[in-house]
């Protein structure tokens, strides 16, 4: 019996992602075990980031445990809670094992919280870079993931934000999708103006950091992403697809192009273009690269890859 190849899922030296915890918060939230928000009772929290934070709570009503998002207070005017609902409105539409469950959308004095199931687990990107793990298992993993893109894709949703930050590994080793906070239905209208990218030493936001500017460490170029800004174009560079960059209307093939970067991160440890304006062209004018050699990835996997990345 042969063994099971397997691939090393550390990310290089200079390979960076951006998630919801991993961005110093604006204004830490004071939220104490035992308060509550709404009608839920706070039991810790669970993370924290620049558009709002994260606990696991208590529901006396249905008697269970859930995830609980709640907003900064400083993203908590009208573009902040409209976001929040679109967030839970888009993940309400969809009912399926690999896509995290919404379970209710309520206002408080505080402002907007949205309850969810609560899933205690690694992310694809920590488990990725615990790696390397068995080829199959990295497959199993994103064939699971990319399932849970194909329900929102069949409900008419697009995600525009998937990387691997935005997977969650239960504890059955169930994979779902998460933050669907930049979800927006098929063929809507394009938004306006492309996204600036320029080579200044300057933060740009990330996917869930609200109005605030985050400092994105991925390629050298920068963004200029207001996330309440109308027309605001959204996403996590290193992830978007060209037509995302370019500021034009994203749909299923947007969240395929970034399903297929994430994959060929996971199976060689670095992502096929850099996450900056040099990668937006090269996407564009090059194609993607040939697999790195050395691997034991099938050459129908490399060439899905591939086709999956063209545009």
């Amino acid at each position: 019996m042969v063994a099971d190849p397997t691939v090393d899922l550390a990310p290089s030296a200079d390979t960076h992602t951006i998630d919801d915890a991993s961005v110093a918060p604006s204004r830490s939230m004071l939220i104490e075990r035992g308060s509550t928000l709404g009608r839920y009772l706070v039991i810790d929290k669970v993370g924290e980031g620049g558009m709002g934070v994260v606990v696991r709570a208590y529901d006396p009503k249905l008697h269970r445990e859930v995830a609980l998002k709640r907003l900064h207070r400083d993203a908590l005017g009208s573009d902040g809670e409209t976001r929040l609902l679109r967030e839970a409105q888009a993940m309400a539409q969809l009912s399926h094992p690999n896509v995290i469950t919404i379970h209710d959308v309520e206002r408080s004095e505080d402002g907007v919280v949205m309850a969810m199931e609560l899933v205690e687990g690694p992310t694809l990107a920590e488990w990725m870079a615990a790696g390397p793990h068995p080829l199959a298992e990295v497959l199993e993993r994103f064939e699971q993931a990319g399932r849970g893109l194909l329900a929102a894709h069949r409900a008419g949703l697009v995600h525009r934000d998937f990387k691997p930050s935005n997977a969650i590994i239960g504890p059955d080793g169930r994979v779902q999708v998460m933050d669907f906070g930049l979800a927006r239905a098929a063929g809507a209208v394009p938004e306006p103006g492309p996204l600036r990218i320029t080579e200044a030493d300057a933060p740009v936001s990330d996917s869930t950091s609200g109005s605030r500017r985050a400092r994105h460490e991925d390629g050298g170029g920068t963004l200029s992403m207001d996330l309440t800004r109308a027309g605001a174009v959204m996403g996590t560079p290193a992830y978007m697809a060209p037509e995302q960059h370019r500021g034009e209307v994203a749909d299923a093939r947007s969240d395929q192009y970034a399903f297929c970067v994430s994959l060929w991160e996971a199976l060689w440890g670095e992502r096929p273009f850099p996450g900056d304006l040099r990668g937006v062209v090269m996407a564009k004018h090059e194609g993607p690269p040939p697999a790195p050699r050395g691997g034991k990835v099938p050459r129908a996997i490399q060439e899905a890859l591939r086709r999956g990345l063209a545009v």
